[in-house]
């Protein structure tokens, strides 16, 4: 897949339906997947959002969010920080799914006052329904993989399943 692209999609996206401030949410010593996809946001922002800051547009998400007390509470702490209008690409859709949850149970408005889309790598996982996603076509994927495998076909290094927009009402359209 290209994660760069899916990156700068994502961001395009935020951007485009009018949200002004940026983020997104990864974690300490993320994949390399992740990795492309920050890489790729970030080329959206300095193309067309004023340029990128990872202070001020990378929330290093806590694990466990759900689990330990503390790092949900450095989280809500952060999301109340972030001014209204903010749009939150999450590197997976757990996480988005999460982001979501914690949000709506602090009374904040999606997709109104904030955005929030998620990576989904797995087209159509368990969490698709709850939120924007930007996926890759699955099918396609495993066909690559089985035609490497077997020698059927090769396909050129840079030659990435394109990645597309899943629209389930958490980024606002502008009108």
């Amino acid at each position: 897949p290209d994660y760069r692209r899916a990156g700068y999609l994502a961001a395009t996206q935020l951007l485009l339906n009018g949200y002004e401030r940026l983020v997104f949410a990864g974690t300490p010593a993320d994949w390399p997947g992740a990795t492309l996809t920050l890489r790729g946001f970030a080329d959206a922002l300095h193309d067309h959002g004023g340029g990128y800051d990872p202070a001020r547009h990378y929330l290093a998400y806590p694990f466990e969010v759900t689990r330990i007390p503390c790092q949900r509470q450095t989280l809500v702490t952060f999301l109340h920080d972030l001014p209204p209008n903010t749009g939150i690409l999450c590197r997976s859709m757990d996480m988005a799914d999460e982001l979501l949850t914690i949000l709506r149970e602090e009374g904040r408005h999606v997709p109104d006052e904030f955005g929030v889309l998620g990576v989904d790598y797995l087209e159509q996982s368990l969490h698709a329904e709850t939120c924007d996603a930007i996926t890759f076509d699955r099918v396609a994927g495993m066909q690559r993989a089985i035609d490497g495998i077997t020698g059927l076909e090769s396909y050129p290094l840079r030659d990435h399943l394109v990645p597309s927009v899943i629209k389930r009402g958490t980024v606002r359209e502008k009108q």
